[in-house]
């Protein structure tokens, strides 16, 4: 099914029928379909191995799935419109460190748009719309190896904004911050304007930001919808491992 089937603008992703299987034979991606309108905050749960990191990476044309259609803001995800995609949709991975990784803040946040070939006007005026976003002025002539957990996360999500993607995907966003680095990250990304899908297993978090949530269990999605509804299926959780 075309991606204008559902009407141009109205989803900011659409997935039909994806599949996707790594060379040891693990089905991670069974199937799935799903539709993520423009602004919203989607959370996606599920334990461990119920294909949450392979999604995310599917979306971004990390892995690239052996059946199915992915769509990024009506733009169909092809191995030659990868670079146009990822224009479109940021990734912030669950381990800072592994996006970081320039000797200061401000060049890790500058890194991407630098490699946009956009003006040095253009440049600045990104980078300094995403300091001033996350707070980051005490930190940006700082070395990353030297920053809190909290501190990295949100220079990580500085390179991200500073490319200006219409989405942002988190890879377990909360993993390993203090209660107040959570709290100021929660904030955050509540406030932010793009539309974000979070895989997390943190259930109170997800609660905080999102609105809606798709559960994900063995590589399929086994709830699509409004996330309280899915909260209050006690058996829905316990057989997905998210009690």
């Amino acid at each position: 099914m075309s991606f204008s089937a559902f009407g141009m603008g109205i989803y900011m992703i659409t997935i039909e029928n994806l599949m996707f299987q790594y060379p040891d034979g693990l089905v991670a991606l069974n199937n799935l379909s799903c539709h993520i309108k423009a602004g919203k905050k989607v959370a996606l749960l599920g334990a461990n191995g119920a294909g949450k990191s392979s999604l995310l990476s599917a979306l971004v044309g990390l892995i690239l799935p052996k059946e199915g259609e992915i769509y990024i803001d009506g733009l169909k995800l092809e191995k030659d419109k990868i670079k146009e995609i990822r224009k479109r949709v940021g990734l912030v991975f669950q381990n800072p460190d592994n996006q970081l990784f320039c000797p200061t803040v401000l060049e890790d946040i500058s890194f991407g748009p630098r490699n946009m070939t956009l003006s040095n006007d253009e440049i600045k005026e990104r980078v300094e719309e995403a300091i001033k976003a996350l707070g980051l002025e005490d930190i940006v002539n700082r070395s990353p190896q030297r920053l809190s957990g909290g501190e990295k996360k949100l220079a990580a999500i500085g390179g991200v904004l500073a490319m200006r993607p219409k989405i942002i995907l988190f890879d377990e966003p909360t993993a390993q911050l203090d209660p107040r680095a959570r709290r100021e990250l929660s904030s955050i990304i509540k406030n932010l304007k793009q539309t974000c899908l979070i895989a997390t297993h943190d259930i109170a978090f997800a609660k905080e930001v999102c609105s809606n949530v798709i559960v994900l269990d063995k590589g399929n999605i086994v709830a699509n919808g409004k996330l309280s509804e899915a909260l209050d299926n006690k058996e829905l959780l316990l057989k997905c491992g998210l009690a």
